[in-house]
């Protein structure tokens, strides 16, 4: 019996001494704040990626990013470029040839901007809807000129006269151009809302580094290029796209997906961030009217968000139909009045508005959509007093919503297996039929794939910092998936002295009796492994670090648009969920933190080595 005690002892200190090595070496552990195998260069091909789709290198303007540069050259890619032949007896006798055009999306270079922003810019400003405190001081203004040659572009693309309409008359809701700075008049899903607010919530942080920087050089190119005091002025960016949301958002329109005709919870949500953004730029630009009004609608747009989420079904729902005789402007039709009975269908209502895809009846509304919104215009901190609180990543309903939405594709692509938590494939929502060229069967996308991720990466960051996790109803399931045993409702785990440090270590991996005492510990532990493997997922199918728009839901092969921009914004903002994460950890453990943890696990390894 003293052999047998001694070869458990024995093996149970190599085992904690091992588990404490990893809490006091590496700065991290296997899945809650790193992602296995990952590729240290894939964080630079992602950005390169971006510049070579922006600006001349991409046969554009300055300071107009690309979506993709693809041409069609295989069959499972599109072709994004629009081939012009104008006077072909010109073109034979040499004085014009044959063109090719691109496009430019305003929702995708605004998040493109906003994922290369953290390279410039500190912390602090990348989250305009809530006042900083930050100072100018050390940063890296390799970005800058990027930045004003986007501003530049972006003002002369408000003033284009496109189908949409003009700068005052909705023409701010156009959602692409030609790379050249032209309208594109072929028939599209117009308008989306979607693009002036986050085009204003990309600036705004801008705006405020030039302010703190205080230059009159910046004051001046603030008040005179990105906001004007006057309305619908030309080069007044942040301004125009302001008013533009602060007018239209109760009106109907297509969502982030070009397919959907109605109220969406993304464009919405980015609405509200754009408004309680610029009611804080506006008042510190002494602007006191414009703040108010700002932020009246700011108040009414959070009145009715509410409506979209579905009770019964625990999730939010990506959108909720048009009502019937709503048009895109306040010139006539309804605005946004949404009832409990309108909730179950969506609209296959267009009026005089342009369709690039037939809508699907059947749609559900577990839409990629949900993630998106939680992690680009989530609120920043847990809700409480003043403080913003839809979509707070740690709050249950936001949990639910992102299990509901991953298990939605159960059984739907071949190239997932094994249980969701350990990382599947995922794209817009279920019933998608778009294959990246035509209409036949949907595909994963890497922008939801990664959104998952980074949803719980953001979600792992937003519980260490509230200290608890409190189990409800509606949470229960998901936290069951991913510890893996029964989370019962009312019960709340809470943050002990060492849990951070627990938490980056491997002990709770390896011992259940452990993993028992400190439940805390061991899921935020878990949340860090789940969102690795979806980050696992889509580097596995990225070539050689490139990435389409998606991967073929058979083999996993890249399909669809090539090199496409979000795509690449997508790994910038996961990889920097995930170094967040990693830091709040760190944070909260400490040097105190991690030697407390040592002393703990050691006192675990006695008392189970007492009990064998």
């Amino acid at each position: 019996m003293r052999v047998l005690r001694a070869l458990v002892l024995a093996s149970l200190v190599a085992l904690g001494t091992a588990s404490c090595l990893a809490v006091l070496l590496p700065p991290y552990g296997p899945g809650a704040v790193r992602s296995p195998r990952k590729s240290p260069g894939i964080d630079d091909i992602a950005r390169l990626g971006i510049l070579r789709n922006a600006g001349p290198a991409a046969g554009a303007r300055d300071g107009v990013i690309v979506a993709s540069p693809s041409r069609g050259e295989r069959a499972d890619e599109p072709d994004y470029y629009v081939r012009l032949v104008i006077a072909a007896s010109l073109v034979r006798i040499g004085l014009i040839s044959t063109a090719e055009q691109q496009y430019t999306w305003t929702r995708d270079a605004a998040l493109t901007l906003s994922a290369l922003l953290p390279s410039f810019l500190p912390e602090d400003y990348l989250v305009p809807y809530v006042p900083h405190n930050a100072t100018p001081a050390d940063v890296d203004t390799t970005l800058e000129p990027f930045v004003r040659a986007f501003v530049g572009a972006q003002a002369d693309l408000q003033v284009v006269k496109t189908r949409s309409g003009e700068l005052s008359t909705g023409g701010l809701n156009e959602p692409k151009f030609s790379v050249d700075g032209t309208a594109f008049n072929g028939e599209w899903g117009r308008p989306q809302r979607d693009g002036p607010a986050l085009r204003a919530l990309a600036l705004i942080p801008y705006a405020h580094y030039l302010l703190d920087r205080g230059f009159p050089a910046d004051v001046k190119y603030v008040e005179e290029v990105l906001y004007r005091r006057g309305q619908w002025e030309a080069r007044s960016v942040i301004r125009n796209d302001l008013d533009e949301v602060a007018r239209g958002w109760r009106w109907p329109g297509f969502d982030l997906w070009e397919e959907a005709y109605g109220h969406h919870l993304f464009t919405l949500l980015a609405c509200l961030r754009a408004l309680q953004a610029g009611q804080i730029l506006a008042a510190r630009l002494g602007d006191h009217d414009t703040a108010r009004r700002y932020r009246h609608e700011a108040e009414a747009v959070e009145a009715d968000l509410p409506h979209f989420f579905d009770a019964d079904g625990g999730y939010w729902r990506a959108s909720l139909p048009a009502r019937p005789g709503s048009r895109d402007d306040a010139s006539g039709g309804e605005p946004l009045t949404l009832k409990r009975q309108d909730e179950a269908r969506l609209a296959d209502e267009t009026g005089s508005h342009d369709k690039q895809a037939p809508l699907h009846r059947d749609r559900t509304g577990k839409d990629c959509a949900a993630a998106l919104a939680t992690i680009h215009l989530g609120a920043s901190v847990p809700p409480g007093p003043g403080a913003p609180q839809l979509l707070w990543p740690g709050a249950s309903d936001v949990l639910s919503t992102l299990r509901v939405y991953v298990l939605s594709f159960k059984g739907l692509y071949a190239i997932n297996e094994r249980d969701w938590t350990r990382g599947w494939a995922v794209g817009r929502y279920a019933e998608d039929v778009y294959d990246g060229v035509g209409q036949s069967e949907g595909n994963p996308w890497f922008i939801c794939t990664y959104a998952v991720a980074e949803a719980l990466y953001s979600a792992q960051s937003a519980l260490v910092s509230a200290g608890e996790i409190v189990i409800d109803d509606l949470s229960a399931p998901f936290w069951s998936d991913v510890v893996r045993r029964a989370a019962r409702p009312g019960v709340r785990w809470e943050r002990g002295r060492t849990a951070c440090a627990r938490a980056i270590g491997q002990l709770g991996a390896r011992v259940p009796l452990v993993r028992r005492w400190f439940p805390f510990d061991d899921a935020v532990r878990r949340l860090g492994d789940v969102a690795a493997a979806y980050v696992r997922v889509g580097e596995t199918r990225a070539v050689r670090g490139t990435m389409s728009e998606q991967m073929s839901r058979h083999d996993g092969g890249p399909t669809g648009a090539r090199d496409l921009t979000w795509s690449y914004a997508a790994y910038l903002t996961v990889s920097r969920a995930r170094a967040a994460a990693r830091h709040r950890l760190l944070l909260c453990a400490g040097v105190t933190g991690r030697l407390r943890a040592w002393r703990t696990q050691w006192r675990a390894v006695r008392v189970v080595a007492g009990e064998r």
